[in-house]
């Protein structure tokens, strides 16, 4: 049987989010950040497009959305 992961959309630094609650709770971790590859739509080169993580052996994501306007 399949998991649902809880997918969240979040307007910052989902990063540092991520670091922040991985440190609160036991049994939690990041495991995977996708960063942009180019100047895009989605962001600048570098910048944080989605971070996998896991608290307390939950797995989670964070999705970081375009600026408003960026996808017309």
């Amino acid at each position: 049987m399949s998991k649902l992961v809880p997918c969240m959309w979040f307007n910052g630094d989902a990063e540092e989010a991520a670091k922040f609650y991985v440190s609160l709770v036991p049994n939690s971790e990041i495991t995977h950040v996708q960063r942009n590859v180019s100047d895009g739509p989605s962001g600048k080169t570098g910048s944080v497009l989605v971070v996998e993580f896991t608290v307390a052996g939950q797995p989670l994501v964070l999705r970081v959305p375009p600026e408003p306007g960026e996808l017309q």
